[in-house]
């Protein structure tokens, strides 16, 4: 499927049915052609994403409300610490300014990330995840685990968004990008995003 078609179909989506027809959710992924430290950079120099701080993780918030009882958090706090571990030059984790969302760069694209993972697998799906594994050199994982929310939108609307700006950046600055997971349950191939569109031809041919 081509990227404006999917944006499309998203948009007019209701948010109780962004999952159930797009698989949308919490650890959505979107494979890109570029190393993991250079969309990071990349996605950095668009003013709607920063490094995440862990102050606006949600374990961050669970510790702040167990000391403001007066509660015992050092076993939360060191987990927080090894896991934010990095300088705030190297964490790779970012945030949507507006809220909701942290975005996680990983190296590759393996596992959960392609559209075919398991022992299991149709042809179609040895096909796309084979492509995938060959020509994205990294993956985003967006999750909907920022302690500040953007106001009356729900988690996966808020996934939905992230997606759309990402996809639109990536577009402007010609980098390739695929958004494995978007033929959700339906077995239908041909609504694997893909672009630039000359891929989505190649791959999604029925």
């Amino acid at each position: 499927m081509k990227i404006e078609k999917f944006l499309e179909l998203v948009r007019s989506c209701n948010d109780d049915r962004l999952y159930e027809s797009f698989c949308i959710g919490n650890n959505w992924t979107i494979l890109v052609g570029l190393e993991r430290l250079a969309i990071r950079k990349l996605l950095l120099e668009n003013l709607k994403f920063k490094v995440h701080t862990k102050e606006n993780s949600e374990r961050g918030g669970l510790i702040s409300e167990l000391k403001s009882r007066g509660e015992d958090a050092s076993f939360l706090e060191q987990g927080l610490e090894s896991e934010f571990k990095y300088s705030p030059e190297q964490q790779p984790r970012l945030e949507y300014v507006s809220g909701t969302v942290v975005i996680l760069p990983h190296r590759g694209a393996e596992g959960y990330s392609l559209t075919g993972y398991g022992f299991d697998l149709t042809d179609e799906e040895r096909r796309h995840a084979s492509y995938q594994r060959k020509n994205y050199k990294s993956s985003l994982s967006l999750h909907s685990c920022q302690l500040r929310k953007i106001p009356g939108i729900s988690d996966n609307r808020a996934i939905a968004i992230v997606t759309e700006e990402i996809s639109l950046f990536l577009m402007e600055k010609q980098v390739p990008f695929c958004l494995p997971h978007s033929l959700a349950n339906t077995k239908d191939y041909s609504c694997i995003v893909y672009f630039p569109d000359s891929v989505e031809e190649e791959m999604c041919r029925k």
